[in-house]
């Protein structure tokens, strides 16, 4: 019998969504020790779900094709788990840690869609199309308990706008149309697991998933490149061309996110090159007064 779901995606909607996906997952790894390979297909449900949360207007565009992807990413790495150990050649870990990263990805989207009861905006900005920044605080969080818990790697990256000027908020309409040619780059750069923010001004926060130090530095530096490559002319002057800067953290639990973001953005200061990526690390206030007079001179 097809469920009924609620006219809001709340708890009583995603619920029997969840529970038919913990069922599912559980007989695929089963089927691993028992040595007969299981559907690997997804339960119709989530599917019935999207489709009707779209029909009523419940979930955003941008919610609706992020959440899809990341059910598209966990079917295939299903497919890629069933087959390798269908022949019983090799043991199948890599493709078990694949499957297991997307369910987990899948199942902590949906939970996130719970409690941001994604009736209006799906806990997205509708001027940018970007996670709300209303939400940040509690989403860094949970990822540092993740890499505290799991081990798994987890990066920030403050991205600032070169050359950046007051005066181009004047005119929302024409800034905003800057912001959003800068936010369609970066929502191309970033896997569908990944979180972006605007931040205000001249600064995007990006919550890079599953990435460390080194890792995070290669993705943003290719974020720069097509940022800068992408011919955004400024607000004021469209001979100008937008260029962006950044700088890269690897946070763990415990960290003071606000005092993060601000060391963040002193390490930025004076930094206009095209595509330069810095490096953050944490060091006392006093190490960072000593810093700055040396950039003075």
């Amino acid at each position: 019998m097809p469920l009924e779901y609620k006219s809001q995606i709340g708890l009583e909607a995603i619920m029997p969504v969840l529970d038919e996906y913990v069922v599912w997952y559980g007989r695929l790894v089963r089927s691993y020790f028992e040595a007969k390979p299981a559907d690997e297909k997804p339960p119709a449900v989530f599917m019935e779900w999207l489709e009707k949360a779209k029909a009523e207007g419940n979930i955003s565009t941008n919610m609706a094709e992020r959440v899809s992807r990341i059910h598209a990413d966990m079917w295939a790495s299903a497919r890629e788990f069933t087959n390798k150990f269908a022949a019983r050649d090799i043991s199948p870990l890599k493709e078990y840690n694949e499957l297991s990263r997307h369910y987990e990805e899948f199942i902590q989207m949906m939970r996130r869609m719970e409690l941001d009861e994604a009736v209006e905006n799906s806990g997205f900005d509708e001027k940018t199309g970007l996670r709300s920044v209303k939400l940040l605080k509690d989403d860094v969080s949970r990822e540092m308990e993740r890499r505290a818990r799991r081990g798994n790697p987890f990066s920030l990256a403050l991205v600032k706008i070169n050359g950046f000027k007051e005066e181009w908020r004047e005119n929302e309409d024409e800034f905003y149309i800057m912001i959003r040619k800068i936010t369609d780059q970066v929502k191309e750069c970033l896997r569908s697991f990944d979180d972006a923010y605007f931040l205000g001004g001249e600064y995007f926060l990006l919550c890079l998933k599953h990435a460390d130090m080194l890792g995070s530095q290669a993705a943003i530096a290719r974020l720069n490149m097509s940022i800068n490559s992408a011919d955004i002319p400024t607000p004021d002057n469209a001979n100008e061309q937008i260029s962006v800067s950044t700088v890269v953290s690897e946070p763990t639990q415990g960290d003071n996110l606000e005092n993060m973001l601000e060391n963040m953005k002193k390490d930025l200061i004076g930094i206009d090159s095209k595509g330069t990526v810095v490096q953050y690390n944490d060091i006392s206030p006093l190490q960072r007064y000593i810093h700055s007079m040396g950039k003075d001179k």
